[in-house]
């Protein structure tokens, strides 16, 4: 296959005027100061380090695109003395993938390899002309370096369970077993940032964005994978939202508890001294005078249940509205003859009967 890729280095000269800088590299062509259209898009996250070492792959209607910055060379300095870097940019075709994908897993294993081989591509300039870059490099010769990574394999796309997003520790142990996973499967077909390798970068931010699908971060405090974006099941759902609005629902609960008191009062029935309330364990309700048969007693029954994970925390306040035959279940009240019992009284059983 003919591969072709758009090729950029950020560098930097000797001189005080060659800074750092992109440069696009075109087969049979001066270099021309060009900074990628991807990477002018990733100002908005500035909490990306892009300082030390970073490797990030993104989709987007453009192709696929890697970046990769802090990579070392070796006796190249700036006007001061300190050592320069390049940062390396790759823009290819969906079809030309699997070729980008050896290229980071080489990156993966052995950056100090890979990294050396890019210097060497990648020389100081000599040109006296301060509007010239500072280094040379041929397109050509990046092309066919990048093609030498290539190892032919033959990827399948990722199942259901491998498409979910994940995040680790970045170790040499995970780094490795990244590279193992790009070499057995292709990337997701979801356009945006799927993956990054960086140092300093806060793992909260990358929950941010959708679609990253895999992460490596010092940051993170995990070892292992773990599910960036975790599933949300039905329960805890309920239980947030009982939890932000839990006061509004005690409030409506104590409402309506002094509601029924004052009808219940108002029928002839008062609240019932704190210590009287019945107990759960009474087995035998002391004995209920029933009201007059055109007296109703009105009533409202509520139930909020606080953790859907135990049912037993659930509040409920029943009573039974009823006429000539009624029933009183549990509750905090007591007549004027008794308290109201656990359960229906023997004369109400025979009067319902």
């Amino acid at each position: 296959m003919n591969y072709k890729a758009e090729i950029f280095i950020k560098s930097a000269g000797t001189h005080p005027v060659q800074g750092y800088q992109w440069w696009q590299i075109e087969a049979n062509k001066p270099l021309i100061a060009n900074e990628p259209d991807f990477i002018k898009e990733l100002s908005s996250l500035d909490w990306l380090d892009r300082e030390a070492f970073l490797l990030l792959i993104l989709r987007n209607d453009r192709g696929l695109h890697l970046y990769v910055t802090g990579l070392a060379t070796q006796g190249r300095e700036d006007f001061q003395g300190r050592k320069i870097r390049n940062d390396l940019a790759i823009t290819v075709n969906p079809d030309q993938e699997s070729v980008l994908l050896d290229l980071v897993g080489a990156l993966l294993k052995d950056k100090e390899h890979v990294e050396k081989q890019l210097d060497q591509k990648v020389r100081p300039g000599k040109s006296a002309d301060l509007t010239k870059p500072g280094f040379n490099a041929d397109y050509n010769t990046i092309i066919q370096w990048v093609k030498s990574f290539s190892k032919s394999l033959s990827r399948i796309a990722p199942d259901k369970e491998l498409e979910n997003g994940r995040i680790a520790k970045n170790s040499e142990e995970n780094r490795k077993a990244l590279a193992d996973l790009l070499e057995r499967y292709t990337l997701p077909q979801q356009t945006g940032y799927l993956i990054a390798v960086t140092r300093f970068s806060d793992p909260a931010y990358f929950l941010e964005m959708p679609h990253w699908w895999r992460v490596l971060t010092d940051l993170e405090t995990s070892p292992d994978w773990r599910l960036l974006y975790p599933k949300k099941s039905l329960i805890g759902l309920l239980a947030k939202n009982l939890g932000m609005h839990i006061g509004i629902m005690t409030a409506v609960a104590i409402l309506l508890a002094v509601t029924g008191l004052k009808i219940l009062e108002n029928n002839g029935y008062e609240a019932s001294e704190p210590n009287s309330s019945p107990s759960l364990a009474d087995t035998e309700p002391p004995p209920v005078e029933s009201p007059s048969p055109t007296k109703a007693i009105t009533t409202y029954s509520l139930s909020i249940c606080v953790n859907p994970d135990n049912p037993d925390s659930a509040f409920e306040w029943t009573t039974v509205n009823h006429f000539s035959k009624y029933l009183i279940r549990r509750t905090s009240l007591s007549s004027k003859n008794g308290k109201l019992g656990n359960q229906t009284s023997a004369a109400q059983k025979q009067e319902q009967n």
